[in-house]
């Protein structure tokens, strides 16, 4: 045995020694500052690799080590190079990890991975780890791969056809011909993340996205020569996350390139994602045992070859979901195939992988279940009171995340709330996830001075800051009878009169303790309407007066309907009602009748009268 003696520092700025062993050949082993890290603790990255070698029996283990030491040296002594305009290690560094995968990948079935985990995924876990300290220096932080999860690995060669597909046939990458330049390091692992909420995931977009999601690593993760195609499935079964639109609409997308120069050609960069043009490939098995589902996952528990040298890491991502309020570039499928069932994208550059939904877009909308539509405890209010809103909410039931909203409390002179008369801001959501709700209290809302006796609307509107895809939903009203404080007996003239309707409208009290309630209205020859039998008729038209009730009981009144209509074949109804803790309770004092019968036919001068009664409660109409 020759035996050598001292140290040789192999590489000193990456923190490595090389021991000289008795029997001639070079082991490589780590000098932490704090040697326990070696037994307790998380790892770094390079002490992770060293553990991992560990779970080879000793002679592959020796040979693994001394390839790990010419990677190292090569990464020593070799500057940095620029490649397709990113910065990577020197060829011989690059070359020489190659070597060592392929040694790794001829020697996966000797292995003795930890217990719960194949052949298969220790040897991914350990080229990554290697791949990343290569690309990525010593400082890399450890890739979060659990055990059991869906791995794949392989070596891309340059002048073939190389697909990568994980076990479970959930993420996958056809690599043409020509799409890389020399051997190529390819490492599939699963998010580790849960995403639990409808849209998020952990691209940084307001575009809906659905799991899962995959992070493709590729070294050297430089421009492709020749699209590649990737293929992603996205949940479609089970009770979480299902899709909230047609799947056809969905693409794959990922995290946007760094450089514009390593987009795409086909797809389209909206937020911090690009979204890939659709490319046609049957690798994926999305539909297979049922289908594809969400679940949370187990603890993510870590171990190398070596027991005493676990690693416990939960990780999740910290990206939040944002509801951005730029312009977007619509998709139209135009293909008749979906992502899952024959699709996936054309990319040129790797990330992490998702689906998402391009033509996502919120709808945000007022509740309408029992005890979150809004409402008031009274319809019936006082001048100078206040009038008590019900707890609602505002849900999103479209099918993306919204932007940030608020609403407001509106008083107003019409049920769309455009004629307001007082207003009172609320706060809102940043926002609010499809499917979600976001509750306002109950509040006592306190009549300005400006709100005097009449009829009034009290609602509530959201104002979104970002796209919605329907404004109709977003807006509610109740309508209000507002009275002056009354004490007497109900006369015609105790509260004021409103009247609506076309033409000119009066109510006015006389002294007689009678009220006159009129409209004059002319039509133009262009509102004429052929009807059925070829005759030119005019529509329907509504005139409605109102007053307040002031006390309770059965109220007795007299009334004349009279007038002329200057239009051939003229026919009215007219009724009295009154509205009431119970609803509105109508009376009809003159039926319909058409112009073929005596009663009811208001052609030309006409004088009808009667006598009826209403049931009247205090502070309704």
């Amino acid at each position: 045995m020759m035996r050598r003696t001292g140290w040789r520092i192999v590489a000193p700025m990456l923190g490595i020694l090389g021991v000289l062993a008795c029997d001639g050949t070079q082991a490589t082993v780590a000098a932490p500052e704090n040697p326990s890290r070696l037994t307790s603790g998380p790892l770094d990255l390079g002490s992770e690799i060293l553990a991992l070698m560990g779970g080879f029996p000793k002679g592959e283990s020796t040979s693994v080590n001394a390839k790990w030491d010419h990677v190292l040296r090569s990464l020593a002594t070799e500057p940095k190079v620029t490649l397709k305009g990113k910065l990577v290690p020197g060829s011989d560094g690059r070359a020489e990890l190659v070597k060592t995968v392929q040694y790794i990948q001829l020697k996966t079935n000797d292995a003795t991975p930890p217990t719960g985990e194949t052949k298969a995924h220790f040897a991914a876990r350990l080229i990554l780890d290697m791949s990343l300290y290569v690309y990525g220096g010593p400082n890399t932080p450890v890739p979060t791969v659990a055990l059991g999860s869906d791995v794949a690995f392989k070596l891309v060669q340059p002048g073939t056809t190389d697909t990568v597909a994980t076990p479970a046939l959930k993420a996958a990458v056809i690599f043409p011909p020509g799409s890389v330049g020399e051997p190529t390091v390819v490492v599939i692992t699963p998010d580790t993340a849960y995403y639990p909420a409808n849209c998020s995931g952990p691209l940084d977009t307001h575009l809906c996205q659905y799991p899962k999601f995959y992070r493709f690593n590729v070294f050297p993760d430089v421009k492709l020569g020749v699209s590649a195609k990737v293929q992603v499935c996205h949940v479609d079964a089970g009770v979480n996350r299902l899709p909230l639109a047609d799947h056809f609409r969905f693409r794959i997308a990922h995290e946007k390139p760094p450089n514009p120069n390593d987009y795409t050609t086909g797809s389209t960069i909206v937020d911090n994602v690009e979204v890939l043009a659709l490319a046609p490939m049957t690798v994926t098995a999305c539909a297979a045992d049922g289908g594809t589902q969400y679940l949370p996952p187990p603890p993510i528990i870590i171990g190398s070859a070596n027991t005493s040298l676990s690693r416990f890491t939960n990780v999740a991502l910290g990206f939040v979901n944002r509801a951005g309020a730029a312009a977007r570039r619509l998709f139209v499928p135009q293909d008749v195939y979906a992502i899952d069932i024959g699709g996936g994208g054309f990319v040129d550059y790797f990330s992490t992988f998702g689906v998402v939904d391009p033509l996502s877009q919120a709808d945000l909308a007022q509740g309408t279940a029992p005890g979150a539509q809004f409402s008031l405890v009274s319809s019936a209010l006082t001048v100078g009171g206040s009038a008590a809103v019900n707890a609602w909410s505002v849900r999103n039931a479209g099918s993306g995340t919204s932007a940030p909203f608020t609403s407001s409390v509106v008083i107003a002179t019409d049920s769309l709330l455009t004629a307001p008369v007082a207003t009172v801001a609320l706060g809102g959501a940043a926002s609010l996830v499809p499917a979600s709700t976001f509750a306002y209290p109950a509040m006592s809302l306190t009549l300005p001075p400006a709100v005097v006796a009449g009829t009034y609307f009290i609602g509530t509107t959201v104002v979104p800051t970002g796209a919605d895809s329907s404004a109709s939903d977003n807006l509610v009203s109740v309508r209000v009878v507002v009275t002056a404080p009354y004490s007497g007996p109900q006369t015609v003239g105790a509260q004021p009169w409103t009247g609506a309707g076309l033409g000119t409208v009066t109510a006015t009290v006389n002294k007689a303790d009678s009220v006159t309630l009129a409209y004059d209205f002319n039509y133009s020859s262009t509102e004429a309407i052929v009807n059925i039998d070829g005759h030119s008729v005019f529509p329907w038209q509504q005139w409605t007066y109102s007053t307040t009730a002031v006390s309770s009981g059965v109220y007795k009144f007299n009334w004349q309907y009279s007038g002329q209509h200057y239009v051939f074949n003229a026919y009215a109804k007219l009724e009295a009602f009154a509205n009431g803790p119970s609803g509105e309770v109508v009376v009809p004092l003159i039926p319909y009748v058409s112009y073929t019968g005596n009663y009811g036919n208001v052609n030309g001068p006409f004088s009808l009268y009667g006598s009826a009664m209403l049931t009247l409660t205090p502070g309704y109409a």
